[in-house]
């Protein structure tokens, strides 16, 4: 990828993410009623650990991606997409059965702090939280407690910043405490420009529900999946694409330039088909000026940095982004 401005990366920034929402569970049995449907080990998930995962079909298609933050003795938290939340709740009250749970809406707001550089974002946190570090049987997502807010890593990747969820009323004395420490606010553009770079997938429109493969969108490198921990839903095909080399896509972020706005229309509809060097090489699933992150064939060369010299053209009649080297 081509090298990234400085001015579209803040040093340390945060932002309020309103397009997360929160699902409470409650009860005894909550660890085993998640670790049965699941991709993670909810097992891992700790007071000082968190987690991220998903809800796949039998078919082993994406449903949902979320969050997992530990409340209490017999608590979870979910940080999903907003607009998923009703239909999550739906799907996790339907498996429910007679599990000794609850499972209710949470009346919780997210913000995420992060930046270009990683050990200013540990610095400027109100709480003493040791850098993120990688641990031998995958990434540490370390979790603390402060003043009703829970501040944890991103579980993906170190490079996600730190999470924060906390109660609507305590918004207003989190941005003072950030302006405090001359953490400054920014839109939530910045942000989500921030991980398509880093190729952090997340909820809409990154996934397709119901047909996205977790394999093609780099959960397990992730740290979304786990491969001991038993059965969970769609498991089955999830393994054999792993062990039988089956994977033929994955998320890959690069540079697309200046979109013009009837792309941008046409991409809200139905994703834009990327062709490079006369070939169809994959899918953009989301853009934030002038990134995009794309599902690509395996087996597809890079689409920027071979020298050539051009620009990705839209091709309204074709419903797709072609690139088009200079003289052409």
């Amino acid at each position: 990828m081509k090298p990234i401005s400085p001015a579209l990366i803040p040093h340390v920034a945060w932002c309020l993410d309103e397009t997360r929402a929160f699902i409470r569970l409650r009860g005894p049995a909550c660890v085993t009623f998640l670790q049965r449907l699941i991709t993670c080990d909810v097992t891992h998930v700790t007071d000082d650990r968190s987690a991220w995962g998903a809800l796949l079909t039998p078919q082993g298609r994406v449903l949902y991606d979320f969050f997992l933050v530990k409340e209490g003795d017999h608590g979870m938290l979910l940080e999903c997409h907003e607009a998923h939340r009703e239909s999550l709740t739906t799907t996790l009250q339907r498996y429910r059965l007679g599990a000794q749970l609850t499972i209710d809406r949470g009346d919780l707001v997210s913000a995420v702090i992060f930046g270009a550089d990683e050990e200013a974002v540990t610095h400027h946190l109100p709480l003493n939280m040791p850098p993120p570090h990688v641990r031998h049987e995958g990434y540490d997502a370390v979790t603390r407690r402060h003043q009703d807010r829970i501040f944890y890593y991103d579980p993906r990747h170190r490079i996600g910043g730190v999470r924060v969820c906390q109660p609507h009323a305590m918004l207003s004395a989190f941005e003072t405490m950030m302006t405090e420490r001359n953490v400054p606010r920014t839109a939530l553009d910045v942000y989500t420009r921030f991980r398509l770079i880093h190729t952090l997938p997340q909820g809409i429109p990154d996934f397709e529900s119901g047909v996205s493969l977790p394999l093609d969108n780099n959960m397990d490198s992730l740290h979304a999946i786990s491969w001991d921990k038993g059965c969970y839903i769609g498991q089955e095909v999830t393994a054999r694409i792993k062990h039988r080399s089956k994977r033929r896509y994955h998320l890959r972020c690069f540079s697309l330039g200046d979109l013009p706005r009837e792309a941008l229309h046409a991409q809200d509809t139905t994703p834009l088909t990327l062709f490079y060097h006369g070939k169809e090489r994959g899918t953009l699933r989301h853009y934030q000026r002038p990134y995009g992150m794309a599902l690509i064939r395996i087996d597809s060369p890079p689409l920027e940095g071979d020298g050539t010299e051009g620009a990705w053209r839209y091709d309204k009649t074709g419903h797709r982004l072609t690139y088009k080297e200079d003289g052409l």
